[in-house]
Parts: C-alpha cells; sequence; structure tokens
C-alpha cells in the first residue's frame, strides 16, 4: 500500500482552506527536500520500504502543523492498493522480419518492451 501520494494530495485539499499559511523559511523547505530527497529513502519507489519513510515524514510535518488527520484509524495515512507488472527480460525477445531476413533487436539498445498490467503474457505476429 502506498500512502506518499494520499498523504501529499490531503495537503493540497486542505491547504486553500487555511485562514493564513504558516510562516515557512527557505531553510525549512530546503531541509524538508534534502532529507526526501536523500539516497537513505532508496528512491522512494511505491511500495517500497524508503516511500513509507517518506510517507511517514509527511505525516509527521501534517501533523506538527495541527493539521486534522483523516486518514485511517484518526491518522494521516491512507492505503492506496498497487499493482506491479515486470517484464521478463530473459523470456522476452523482439525480431523484426523484412523481406525474409530476420534481424533480432537487443533490449535497451534496440527495442523497449513495457510490462502490460493487464495481460500476464503477450505475443504479436
Amino acid at each position: 500500500m502506498t500512502r506518499l501520494a494520499a498523504v501529499v494530495g490531503a495537503v493540497l485539499l486542505v491547504a486553500p482552506l487555511s485562514a493564513r499559511p504558516p510562516d515557512v523559511a527557505a531553510g525549512a523547505i530546503r531541509a524538508h527536500v534534502l532529507f526526501l530527497a536523500d539516497d537513505a529513502l532508496e528512491g522512494r519507489s511505491a511500495g517500497t520500504r524508503g516511500y513509507d519513510l517518506a510517507a511517514r515524514y509527511v505525516a509527521a510535518q501534517l501533523e506538527a502543523l495541527g493539521l486534522e488527520p483523516l486518514g485511517e484509524d484518526g491518522g494521516y495515512l491512507l492505503p492506496v492498493p498497487l499493482r506491479r507488472a515486470v517484464l521478463d527480460e530473459g523470456g522476452s525477445k523482439l525480431a523484426v522480419v523484412m523481406g525474409g531476413t530476420r534481424r533480432e533487436m537487443a533490449l535497451g539498445a534496440d527495442a523497449v518492451l513495457l510490462p502490460n498490467f493487464r495481460e500476464t503474457a503477450a505475443k504479436v505476429s
């Protein structure tokens, strides 16, 4: 479950409702960005430990601002279902046949194959 997108979305929805935006120093914004962009968060890919750490950090900042939690169980985080598709590079190949000549394509160099979220396998002729 991913939570960061839901938390950030909640901030964007709640922010315009404030009578007066909080005073935020440039150094504070820089500190938040440096933390969230740090390699320690392992890229923050959805569903990873780094993503969860980033979501918890943002939730803690929302709490520090005194915003009302609207997430599950009175918290700031909401579950977001994920789907994942992974290309089976070892079992995937692409060749172009023209005029009786077959040319194998090198994945990544000659062709890019993307996984399909709706199909477990795909064949093209």
